[in-house]
C-alpha cells in the first residue's frame, strides 16, 4: 500500500489487518487473503485486499518435522 498523506498523519490514523490466522499453505503470489483498512480523522477510510507478495509451498510430512526440529 502506498500513500500520500499529511504532515502529523500518525496521531489521527488507524491501520488494521483482518484475515484468518494462520494462513493455509500453499499461498499463491498475488492471492487475496483479506483486507487492510486504513482509517484517516474526519470519518475517512479505506478498505484494500491484503495480497500474498511471495508464492508459498505447503510442507510435507518432513518438511514439518525438519521445521520443529529447526534444520
Amino acid at each position: 500500500v502506498s500513500l500520500l498523506l499529511p504532515h502529523g498523519w500518525r496521531n489521527d490514523t488507524h491501520v488494521s489487518f483482518d484475515y484468518q490466522s494462520p494462513l493455509p499453505a500453499p499461498l499463491v503470489q498475488g492471492q487475496a487473503v483479506g483486507t487492510v483498512t486504513i482509517a484517516l480523522s474526519g470519518n475517512r477510510q479505506m478498505t484494500v485486499p491484503l495480497i500474498v507478495g511471495q508464492s508459498v509451498q505447503a510442507l510435507g510430512v518432513f518438511g514439518r518435522a525438519a521445521r520443529r526440529m529447526h534444520l
